[in-house]
């Protein structure tokens, strides 16, 4: 009836699980956050990468419900994560910094927010002295 024991897909999902997160963190840590700004280049690396990772995703199992095990892990992982960062705002903000691209517009647009900043906390003293 199944091609594999539970214990297979199990596995299965584990290995699947592991190679999700591994990737969802290498793609953050280049600074991609859209897939817009994505260049051909990185479109290329990510087919490689899922070619080269199906295999440890499923291991020795080849079979047709070994995939869908597979593939259902995927589909349900990104919903989590994408719940989690939905919902809670700790993790968002997290993912945001972490992730964060430093550019010449974001430094300039920080700039100017620490120097609003200075100049209320300026204001504030003189009132009070």
């Amino acid at each position: 009836m199944w091609p594999g024991t539970w214990h297979n897909l199990l596995e299965v999902v584990l290995r699947t699980g592991v190679i999700y997160l591994f990737v969802l963190v290498g793609v953050r840590l280049s600074g991609k956050r859209e897939v817009g700004q994505m260049t051909p280049f990185d479109l290329t690396l990510l087919l490689l990468l899922s070619n080269a990772v199906q295999n440890a995703m499923v291991g020795p199992d080849n079979s047709l419900v070994g995939g869908i095990v597979a593939a259902a892990t995927l589909l349900v992982l990104n919903y989590l994560v994408a719940e989690l960062s939905g919902a809670n705002r700790r993790f968002r903000k997290a993912q945001k910094s972490i992730y964060c691209v430093r550019t010449k517009e974001h430094l300039e647009q920080r700039l100017a927010l620490d120097m609003y900043r200075e100049q209320r906390a300026n204001k504030r003293a003189s009132r009070i002295a």
